[in-house]
């Protein structure tokens, strides 16, 4: 029977919905097209797959009964487990969230999966539908499923079993609990690392209270030191990568010398770390054995240190072989220091070389840089780093978030939903949780998420939001959308870049992979034609701006107002928040373009037509819907967009003079400086002698210009990162905020990118005496991340951050750079007098 006891009503409630009616005849259809055992990746012997097989040959009555025959079922109870079977797969296709469907006690689900399962008294039942919506994210969570089979009385072989089948967090933690001497827990322990990335799960405390928890029975019980050996290694690998240093140095301290000698865990057949899964659990023996080793150094203990290195070398042979090898190389050279200081370059950008070649490694970059230390291990390597001269790569190493930390669990669901489980650690992992949050801060951790509650999208005051007049109806999307017209687009933004950039500074040689506009690996993105709604125009009047970008076109006999959307100050990414700009024609010509200060979906969309006109007796007004993306929905790849507030019929009004107010006289309206950073006062805020409007580099001055040689560095960044955005796979919102959308769902509903061929601006994030005095085609704004922050407008705002790490020599440069969705690493050979650098992808990625 269902144990109310071991889940919180909290939780109970919050899998309530609208009860769904089973369709016998339907169930059974779309269990045959949907049940794994049809890709023989689920259990053989399992009822699901007895059942599957025999609904291969027969109908779902005779499948049944001689389904029941098989296991030995009566035919009422075989009818209902059968059943249970058959929704079960319903649910894990369907129940895309955790309040799609009703399990909650009594209701319609909970009737007829939850029910009979755990009734069922072999545990065969609820093993199938633990496997089909107990083991993922939804319908129900591991930890929610875990506390659900509280009373079953297999319920210790069906933990072991989930766990084994799924690896998720809290079927090993209730395992745990349940009994920490089990052969399946101490082999997970032993083989799943001591990982700490993700959400709460991993840092909340609640692990590690068990963890210890069961050491101390185990220690009580006595148990051997092998076995708790277990229990304390994967204790002191999460205090260590946790910030616990102290703590772990002192219980390492605490340990019986038996215990002490049994660490690291020891890995028969793993000599040539070949992909097997037998060699995992020394992920976990690698991350203590440096973990311990930087902690004793830093307390001053040399002696325990050279003792537990030798240690480590003779349980687990030439580091060369471990997954961490890199990690172990930095580290044994923080302390040791025998490289010479310019040769280090090399190593923090391309990591040590190894001896003993390794099939699995699979770190996305060698290079001690981008390796993730544990807290104390970071403390020595950025200290090397920083006293041989390279403070940029000292500080990133010493400012990186040592592990990452999201604030919602994306696969295992929170411990808090195993309240009943762990009521008798509650104490201790209140405790622990308060330690690693402290550790957390003390690090430089960001406790701030893009879950967090949303800000409000920041509106130009000159801006007055209202219902539309009487009378004037709300424009309403037509059923038929109109034909759409195919148009080209101009060449891809990298090509014009290169094409505009300064002849007299030689060109790059790029290859193929470097392009930015085609980071998919294929020519086909560089989008050589988009959709777009052909443009009502005078004769002879050619539209500005690429059709793909134009929302709403209005003519009032020669004259003509366009509302487009650009990315030329607002940077989306993949989210189709664009900036609205408006561009009109005054005797035949068109005027300067105006920015309006507005992203679309933060919070309006304008309407494609109105019945109002844009502009009208000198002021604009724009018939809008309020479509208010909420910023927490928002993830890479972005494919469940959601809405804060949605509303129709609403207009937003401003005068046109101050829409195009430019008080200093600069050539930027004051919205746009506003916008930019800048200020609408001071015509030349770096005071160069340039007017901000006009300036290549307004937020650099001239007479800061860097040697011929930083300038071609400059150059050869831009050639790499400008032009990034036409690759961007915009996805639209959906209509429902807990609507799932597949990827190629969302790809076929993708709005158009309103690309240009070159922008007249381009952001970026890094440090701007790198590119003052260049002379460019176009405005570059690179602020400091301090002045980026400043820039946030409640919208999405994605400007590629750029980090340059150099050689001793100046000569060698990696840069790095992302824009949160796409990014890359390049190697940038540059010669002392300022002629061609030479440039060597690395690394590139988009999600």
């Amino acid at each position: 029977m269902w144990k109310q006891g071991a889940i919180s009503m909290a939780v109970l409630a919050a899998l309530a919905a609208t009860p769904a009616r089973a369709d016998p005849a339907g169930d059974w259809a779309f269990f045959l097209d949907n049940s794994y055992s049809q890709h023989s990746e689920a259990d053989e012997n399992s009822w699901e797959d007895q059942l599957f097989r025999e609904g291969e040959t027969y109908g779902r009555g005779e499948a049944v009964a001689r389904w029941a025959s098989q296991v030995g079922l009566p035919g009422a109870a075989a009818e209902r487990y059968a059943d249970a079977i058959i929704r079960s797969v319903v649910a894990r296709e369907t129940c895309v969230t955790v309040s799609a469907c009703d399990f909650s006690p009594g209701g319609e689900w909970s009737r007829s999966v939850l029910q009979p399962a755990l009734e069922e008294p072999t545990g065969e039942l609820l093993w199938v539908i633990g496997q089909n919506i107990g083991s993922d994210p939804a319908p129900i969570s591991p930890a929610i499923f875990s506390a659900l089979i509280d009373a079953h009385p297999r319920r210790t072989e069906l933990l072991a079993r989930l766990y084994r089948y799924s690896g998720r967090l809290p079927f090993l933690v209730a395992l745990v609990v349940e009994d920490p001497r089990d052969p399946t827990a101490l082999a997970a322990l032993r083989s799943s690392g001591a990982g700490v990335d993700g959400g709460p799960i991993n840092w909340d405390g609640g692990v590690l209270a068990v963890l210890e928890d069961a050491l101390g029975r185990l220690a009580n019980g006595g148990a051997e030191p092998a076995e708790q050996a277990v229990y304390a290694q994967a204790i002191l690998a999460r205090y260590f990568q946790l910030g616990l240093t102290d703590e772990g140095l002192a219980t390492w301290r605490a340990y019986s010398p038996a215990l002490k000698a049994e660490l690291p865990l020891q890995f028969e057949g793993c000599a040539a770390r070949s992909d097997s899964d037998d060699c995992v659990g020394l992920d976990a023996s690698e991350v203590l054995s440096n973990g311990l080793l930087a902690a004793l150094w830093l307390d001053g203990d040399r002696t325990g240190a050279e003792a537990w290195l030798a240690q480590v070398e003779r349980r687990m042979g030439d580091s060369e072989v471990w997954s961490a090898f890199q990690e172990h190389a930095a580290l044994r050279e923080g302390i040791r220091r025998s490289v010479p200081d310019a040769d280090l370059f090399d190593l923090y950008t391309a990591g040590a070389p190894r001896r003993v070649p390794v099939e699995d490694h699979s770190l996305s970059g060698e290079g001690w840089l981008f390796q993730r230390f544990d807290p104390a291990t970071r403390t020595i390597v950025s200290q090397r780093a920083r006293d041989a001269g390279y403070p940029s790569i000292a500080e990133t190493i010493a400012t990186r978030e040592p592990y990452y930390r999201d604030a919602d669990s994306l696969y295992d669901g929170n411990l808090d939903e195993m309240a009943s489980i762990l009521t008798h650690v509650a104490d201790r992992r209140a405790e622990l949780r308060a330690a690693i949050d402290a550790a957390w801060t003390a690090q430089g951790g960001d406790f701030n998420s893009r879950r967090q509650a949303p800000e409000p999208a920041k509106i130009p005051v000159a801006w007055i939001e209202s219902a539309l007049p009487a009378g004037v109806p709300t424009w309403i999307e037509p059923e038929e959308p109109a034909p759409a017209a195919v148009s080209p687009v101009d060449a891809s933004g990298l090509e014009a870049v290169e094409a505009a950039l300064p002849e007299e500074v030689p060109e790059a040689e790029l290859s193929g992979e470097g392009d930015p506009a085609l980071l998919d690996g294929g020519d086909d993105f560089e989008r050589d034609f988009i959709e777009a709604p052909a443009l009502d125009l005078p004769a002879g009047l050619e539209a500005p701006v690429h059709p793909a970008g134009v929302v709403r076109i209005d003519r009032n006999g020669d004259d003509v107002v366009l509302l487009y959307q650009s990315a030329e100050y607002d940077l989306p990414g993949e989210i189709p928040a664009f900036g609205l700009w408006l561009i009109r024609t005054e005797n035949g010509g068109w005027t300067e373009p105006v920015y309006l200060g507005l992203q679309q979906y933060f919070p309006y969309v304008a309407t494609p037509a109105s019945a109002l006109p844009m502009v009208e007796s000198g002021r604009v007004r724009i018939e809008v819907q309020v479509r208010e993306i909420d910023p927490r929905t928002i993830t890479f790849p972005p494919v469940g967009l959601g809405y804060l507030r949605r509303e129709d019929g609403r207009v937003i009004e401003a005068s046109l003079t101050d829409l195009v107010r430019d008080t200093d006289g600069d050539r930027l309206t004051d919205i746009a400086e506003d916008r930019l950073g800048l200020d609408s006062e001071n015509p030349d805020i770096d005071g160069d002698g340039l007017p901000d409007g006009t300036d290549p580099v307004p937020l650099a001055s001239g007479a800061n210009v860097s040697t011929p040689a930083r300038q071609a560095l400059a150059l050869a960044i831009l050639k790499q990162v400008v032009g990034y955005e036409a690759a961007a796979i915009v996805v639209a919102p959906r209509e429902v905020v807990t609507d799932e959308l597949d990827v190629l769902s969302a790809l076929g509903e993708s709005p158009p990118h309103p690309a240009s061929a070159l922008p007249r601006t381009v952001i970026l994030v890094g440090d701007p005496t790198l590119f003052a005095g260049l002379d460019l085609p176009f405005r570059l704004l690179v602020y400091t991340p301090e002045q980026a922050r400043g820039l946030a407008t409640g919208a999405p705002f994605y400007p590629p951050s750029i980090s340059v790490y150099s050689s001793l020599d100046q000569r060698r440069h990696l840069v790095e750079w992302s824009a949160s969705w796409v990014g890359g690493q390049f190697l940038v050979t540059c010669p002392d007098n300022g002629g061609a650098c030479e440039v060597q992808v690395k690394q590139q990625w988009i999600t």
